[in-house]
């Protein structure tokens, strides 16, 4: 990997690279980022510098990088279409969110017939589709002489959105929001091509007549926005009404599976162009999540700061800013100390300390989360001893997310090669996955669990209770430890709560597996726990991670 990596590296020349302006991305072998210069940053990276995207994982990233283009779904299928070819590819057009238009080369690069990866180079064409759009405008125009106008009047269709949008803003309230049919694909196998974009050509007209005033564009096959000065719920489920309906033909029926991103932008006039991206990073937000989302300048904002996070966080571990603190799993009974979880903090220069919860989400959604993971599983193995020899206990637990979980070949060998480099006993250590993580009885999961506990390592499942997991799931993993949520704890003044933690606790039991309730803070919590039969706990009261 590293071998291919520099060679990359090395091997551009002139005649890749192009002019500097030009944004070049290299992956190697296996899609994991290279290279990638200041314009690639500058253009899709919002002037993050470019070394945040080293060793990203562009299979796993491509999905969101895929959001940057109007054409989402044509974008992805085409890129992964051009991977699998392994065929030079020139000028290809993709217009952008943001209105821009890039055109997009592609060029496998082999070394005496040994494939060391992919280049792909973007430049930004913006400049000359416009002027091709006003020439053909103006041919139009000299053609239709009854309709004869001045070609610098002359507005396209994303500019007169533009328009709208700072119009609707300057107005008062104003909600501009992004829609996207996701299903397109089935209902033109279901329909047939005829009739599914006859029912497309209709949604302007249905979105018109469903919110009043409002502006109605479509900026792709199945992408449409709207703007309106009205309440941004009350649009978004008008538009559900006016474009979520059934159809039929050929005998068999279609329903549009519509997804909706809204932006609020303040009050008074504002940039038309930058309105209309917020409104595309909420949609992008409500594809992930399936629900939609209205998005004000606050959760803006934080959405934001979230991505930062997430661009940032390679470079933060190249520089050292993590660390792990250790809290305490305490026995309730005495309050002697059994062992203690590793939890990575983030020492941001001039951010302070974030805890975990902050930016694994945006790892988790970049696709670098496993880099994060090799981090946190070679120094908690790397600590595990010292931890112990100073503050007590016989294991130390670490915490695996699904992705490196489920991933083929990952989790295994990550973990024996830290136990044998630090030369730590495999019973020390104590591997936390949470219930979601393994719900999806995923085969590669399942065996990597099976396989670590025959080295000995502990497995316990995390944040049980809120998952999608069922009983019969619990058959099927080698679990040590079973760690009730943190929700348990503060349902306890409910006696349903209390019933299914003492079932939990029994069922444990049965299986031979302590169990751990987690987020415990106050004593009489505590007592509860120990009353329903859950020996081991862990929280602010009984340790603060240290």
């Amino acid at each position: 990997m590293v071998a291919e990596q520099k060679a990359l590296s090395v091997d551009f020349g002139d005649e890749v690279l192009g002019p500097l302006r030009d944004a070049v991305l290299v992956e190697d072998s296996e899609r994991i980022v290279a290279f990638a210069n200041d314009a690639f940053a500058g253009l899709f990276l919002g002037g993050a510098p470019a070394e945040v995207m080293l060793g990203v994982d562009c299979g796993a990233a491509a999905r969101r990088s895929a959001e940057a283009f109007v054409e989402v779904s044509a974008w992805i299928e085409d890129t992964e279409g051009i991977v699998q070819r392994r065929e030079p590819v020139l000028g290809q057009r993709w217009q952008m969110a943001d209105g821009r238009w890039v055109e997009r080369d592609y060029r496998p690069r082999f070394v005496d017939a040994v494939f060391l990866g992919h280049v792909w180079v973007y430049r930004d064409i913006s400049d000359r589709v416009t002027a091709e759009e006003r020439a053909d405008a103006l041919a139009v125009e000299l053609e239709a002489a009854a309709a004869r106008q001045a070609w610098s009047t002359y507005r396209t269709p994303a500019e007169e959105t533009i328009d709208a949008v700072e119009r609707a803003t300057r107005r008062g309230r104003a909600v501009v929001a992004s829609v996207k049919i996701e299903n397109l694909d089935l209902v033109n196998a279901e329909l047939g091509r005829e009739a599914s974009d006859a029912l497309l050509d209709d949604v302007p007209e249905r979105v018109a007549a469903a919110v009043p005033g409002a502006h109605v564009a479509r900026v792709a096959g199945s992408a449409f926005v709207v703007v309106a000065n009205s309440d941004p719920h009350e649009v978004v489920a008008r538009i559900h009404d006016a474009v979520g309906v059934t159809a039929s033909a050929r005998g068999r029926t279609a329903m549009l599976n519509v997804v909706v991103g809204a932006a609020v932008p303040p009050e008074g006039a504002c940039d038309g162009r930058a309105c209309l991206q917020q409104s595309r990073v909420a949609l992008r937000e409500a594809r992930r999540t399936a629900a939609d989302v209205v998005l004000d300048p606050a959760g803006l904002a934080a959405l934001r700061h979230r991505d930062d996070l997430g661009l940032a966080l390679p470079g933060a571990i190249r520089d050292g800013e993590l660390r792990l603190v250790y809290q305490p799993v305490v026995r309730l009974e005495d309050r002697e100390v059994l062992g203690h979880e590793a939890l990575v903090r983030w020492d941001r220069p001039g951010g302070g300390t974030i805890a975990a919860g902050s930016f694994v989400p945006a790892a988790e959604i970049l696709g670098i989360v496993p880099v994060l993971d090799e981090w946190v599983v070679d120094r908690a193995v790397g600590e595990c001893a010292a931890v112990l020899d100073r503050a007590g206990g016989t294991a130390v637990g670490v915490n695996i997310s699904g992705r490196t979980l489920n991933t083929p070949g990952r989790l295994v060998p990550l973990l024996a090669n830290a136990i044998e480099r630090h030369g730590v006993a495999p019973e020390r250590i104590v591997v936390e996955v949470t219930e979601s993580a393994v719900a999806s009885h995923s085969a590669q999961g399942l065996e990597a669990l099976r396989d670590l506990a025959r080295m000995g390592l502990a497995i316990a499942i995390d944040d049980f209770g809120v998952g999608s997991s069922s009983l019969s799931m619990l058959g099927h993993i080698p679990f040590t430890h079973l760690k009730l949520d943190k929700a348990f704890v503060r349902g306890l003044d409910d006696p349903r709560v209390r019933t299914l933690v003492s079932i939990a606790a029994s069922m444990a039991a049965d299986f031979g597996a302590d169990v751990c309730a987690e987020g415990i803070e106050e004593e009489h919590q505590a007592l509860t726990m120990l009353e329903q039969g859950v020996p081991i706990g862990q929280g602010w009261l009984l340790g603060m991670p240290v």
